[in-house]
């Protein structure tokens, strides 16, 4: 019987440790995401502000 709760604390300790660094994937992903997103919203400004000031006559 001893060996069963050894076995289950052992399954559960790696659960933890699988779900931990699954947390951890996933809060990464997310701070990419995040990334991408800003660099995007940076492009877009780049591109518009240049073909407004390009319709301005503005360089």
């Amino acid at each position: 019987m001893c060996s069963k709760k050894t076995s289950e604390k052992v399954t559960e300790t790696y659960f933890q440790k699988v779900l931990k660094r699954q947390k951890s994937a996933n809060s990464t992903i997310q701070k990419v995401l995040i990334r991408q997103k800003d660099a995007q919203t940076t492009l877009f400004i780049k591109f518009y502000s240049k073909s407004f000031s390009n319709l301005l006559g503005i360089e």
